[in-house]
């Protein structure tokens, strides 16, 4: 495996860990189930996602064909908070093409 291979599963891991900890952690939320079922369905998400940001990040590393990274532009990358009115908050993201 290449090192831009590596360095692609690496990044993938990382963020699909967060993002599945977080999808699990809200879908977790809405039940009514006990708290060792929300962190077990928590680190469930945070798995799943973690598997599937590697492979998605060591095939377009593999798929590149290269060795070296080209930055990304991140003022094409908007997170934001929302207040809901039930007192919870929204996260939100955009990006442009």
């Amino acid at each position: 495996m290449g090192n831009a291979v590596k360095t692609g599963a690496v990044i993938g891991t990382t963020i699909g860990a967060a993002a599945g900890l977080v999808v699990g952690f809200i879908l977790a939320g809405e039940s009514t189930s006990p708290s060792a079922l929300i962190a077990v369905i928590t680190v469930a998400g945070a798995g799943a996602g973690a598997v599937v940001g590697a492979l998605v990040g060591g095939i377009d590393a593999a798929a590149s064909g290269s060795d070296s990274q080209a930055d990304a532009p991140l003022d094409r990358l908007r997170m934001s908070v929302v207040a809901q009115r039930d007192g919870r908050f929204g996260l939100g993201m955009s990006v442009r093409f």
